[in-house]
């Protein structure tokens, strides 16, 4: 399993990003099966954001270089 890191101020740390789990209906962290998946997430997030951007609805692109893929233990 993988899962979606944030570079902080402090440093490397899970990105809290959260999904409903479909036998309980509560929030549980993000897990990907596969590296790929986790990138291809990440990916989907930047460009969705950058899009929000520049139709004017934040400010402020994210960099896609503070997120990274982890493999959890």
């Amino acid at each position: 399993m993988f899962k979606i890191e944030m570079n902080f101020t402090y440093g490397w740390d899970d990105a809290g990003w959260t999904e409903t789990d479909p036998d309980s209906d509560k929030e549980r962290p993000c897990r990907f099966p596969t590296r790929e998946a986790a990138q291809a997430a990440i990916d989907e997030f930047i460009k969705d954001q950058h899009e929000a951007v520049d139709a004017g609805d934040m400010v402020g692109k994210y960099d896609p270089e503070d997120y990274r893929v982890t493999e959890v233990k």
